[in-house]
Order: C-alpha cells, then sequence, then structure tokens
C-alpha cells in the first residue's frame, strides 16, 4: 500500500512530481539498468504521497510485471487509486545495447 499524507493546504493549486531510481528490477536480468527512473505527477486534493512511499511500493510488482512497460501502468493504477486523482507515470528505463525506452502512463 502506497504510504500519504494529509494535504494541509488543498486549496493550493500544487503540480507534484516524485521521481525515484529503479534498476535491477528483475532478478533474471537485472533490467533495467542503473540510471532509470519513475515517476508519478499529480495535483493534489486531500492528500500527498510520502516522499519515498514510491520506492518502497515498487518492489511489489516483482511477480506481477513482467515488463518495464507493465510497471508503469501498475504504478499509475495504484497510485491514482490511493491518491483518488488522475495520476500520470513517466518512466525512462536504460536497457542493454544502448537501448532506451520511455514509457508515459495517462
Amino acid at each position: 500500500m502506497l504510504g500519504t499524507l494529509p494535504n494541509r493546504n488543498p486549496q493550493v493549486h500544487t503540480h507534484v512530481r516524485v521521481q525515484t531510481p529503479y534498476s535491477s528490477a528483475c532478478p533474471a536480468s537485472g533490467m533495467p539498468l542503473a540510471g532509470s527512473w519513475i515517476a508519478v505527477l499529480y495535483w493534489p486534493a486531500a492528500c500527498i504521497l510520502g516522499l519515498d512511499s514510491v520506492a518502497i511500493h515498487l518492489p511489489t510488482y516483482a511477480s506481477e510485471a513482467i515488463d518495464v512497460e507493465t510497471v508503469a501502468q501498475l504504478l499509475k493504477r495504484d497510485c491514482a487509486l490511493a491518491l483518488g486523482v488522475p495520476v500520470i507515470v513517466e518512466a525512462h528505463y536504460l536497457l542493454r545495447d544502448g537501448v532506451e525506452l520511455d514509457v508515459t502512463c495517462s
């Protein structure tokens, strides 16, 4: 479960972007490589995400997600449910052989 905190000033229009490193998630391939990241963007209402909540939550997808695109999709779903607002998830993955993959879920 993603940790949230009360938004102390919900009347103030605020844009939040939480970004965390995301690498070596797959025990078989070690993908994505160091330097990869995933970010959650949202406009809070009643609550905000705890700062380390996303990083702590990402390992819960280890048995459910079979690819990095699915990780972004699942994180978008879970953050939207926890916050009760629309969420955008952006990810930048570094893969083998210089391949880079950008994913946006909105």
